[in-house]
């Protein structure tokens, strides 16, 4: 990497930083500070679970979307597509991308939530 002359800080002094970067980060890891003090109250609660299942839910319409489009189209163009599959096949085709994305989405929320509550209860208590 090559330093940037902009900076004002010496090669020497960035050196240092660069040295010193692996300690804090280490630091960090040994003691986190995310996690509150407290137990959650019930409208933390609420809001986190509304956040997962309104994202999982967009999750799901937009991949149902695209799974429905590409079944439309593949039974539009395809004859062996239309007579390899039935109606229950097609619309598995459809609702299994769309329940599996709202699972993924809502769990990562959740992750997010309880990784590092701190950052993500402070957006939440500002909106309410």
């Amino acid at each position: 990497l090559m330093r940037d002359p902009t900076s004002g800080a010496s090669a020497r002094a960035e050196g240092l930083e660069l040295h010193q970067r692996p300690r804090v980060v280490v630091e960090k890891m040994l003691n986190p500070d995310r996690m509150l003090d407290r137990r959650l109250s019930q409208a933390e609660t609420r809001g986190i679970g509304w956040d997962a299942g309104l994202g999982g839910f967009i999750a799901a319409a937009i991949t149902g979307a695209y799974a429905g489009a590409a079944v439309v189209w593949a039974n539009y163009s395809s004859p062996r597509f239309r007579k390899a599959f039935g109606v229950s096949g097609k619309l598995a085709m459809v609702v299994t991308p769309a329940f599996f994305a709202f699972l993924l989405k809502s769990h990562l929320v959740v992750a997010y939530a309880i990784a590092d509550n701190r950052k993500y209860i402070a957006p939440l208590s500002d909106q309410r």
